[in-house]
């Protein structure tokens, strides 16, 4: 736990203090971090100052971080800032955060779950890449900017994703990718219902795809979703 006053001290580890390393309004790593397994917590203030990040590389390879609670108010995750923490296994993120950003818990394989907020706009490629064993997850059933390779090589890709007898893979409404064998030779594609988006990426390369059917569910369609396919009739919803 933290103390109350944040002014001077915002973490605490077995009888160890440290303080944060702050540029601007986002925290970018901590001072004199403990050799010894510790919790830590993201605070909203900061020596009188606001802070809404938490920036690129902050806690990278940091082998003795355990747990992470994020104040209200936080809205960005950086870079791989919580990249190859070994020893992470909680994450608590608050309702005000947006963005998580590429590579951002990359290799964090103690962490077992994540709960990720609807107020969620951005999760970018490879945010969760290589927690082997990461079990549960969710995303946000909002219009979200769904980056390659969030979950892969996670439990929550091998159990979690479906995939349709066409090949294409989904992930709590989203379409996340497809399999290149059995979608080798598809020309017209109907996205199911209740499609909520579709991944950076998803349909990209599939050179026979010419026609696609979009569900009237669906928000978003991501960067780069039909690259380098052929399609030459496709709807789009109005609520994208």
């Amino acid at each position: 736990e933290y103390l109350k006053n944040k002014q001077n001290i915002t973490l605490y580890a077995d009888a160890y203090f440290c303080n944060y390393k702050v540029w601007d309004n986002e925290i970018s790593g901590i001072n004199d971090a403990p050799n010894v397994q510790f919790k830590a917590i993201v605070p909203n203030y900061y020596n009188g100052k606001r802070i809404n990040a938490i920036s690129y590389y902050a806690f990278e390879d940091n082998k003795y971080l355990t747990d992470i609670v994020f104040e209200d108010g936080i809205f960005k995750i950086g870079d791989r800032t919580f990249a190859m923490c070994t020893s992470l296994k909680t994450v608590k993120l608050p309702n005000t955060m947006k963005f998580i950003g590429d590579s951002a818990f990359n290799g964090c394989e103690n962490l077992l779950e994540i709960s990720l907020p609807d107020s969620l706009e951005v999760i970018e490629n490879n945010a969760f890449y290589g927690c082997t064993n990461l079990e549960k997850a969710n995303l946000p059933q909002v219009a979200l900017r769904l980056g390659i390779g969030v979950f892969s090589r996670t439990k929550v890709e091998s159990n979690l994703f479906k995939t349709d007898t066409s090949g294409v893979v989904y992930f709590d409404n989203f379409v996340i990718e497809f399999d290149y064998d059995k979608f080798l030779n598809v020309t017209t594609y109907n996205v199911k219902d209740g499609t909520i988006g579709i991944a950076d990426n998803a349909f990209s390369r599939a050179s026979k795809l010419t026609n696609v059917v979009l569900p009237d569910s669906l928000k978003v369609i991501n960067d780069s979703a039909f690259s380098l396919s052929n399609i030459t009739t496709i709807n789009i919803p109005d609520n994208i």
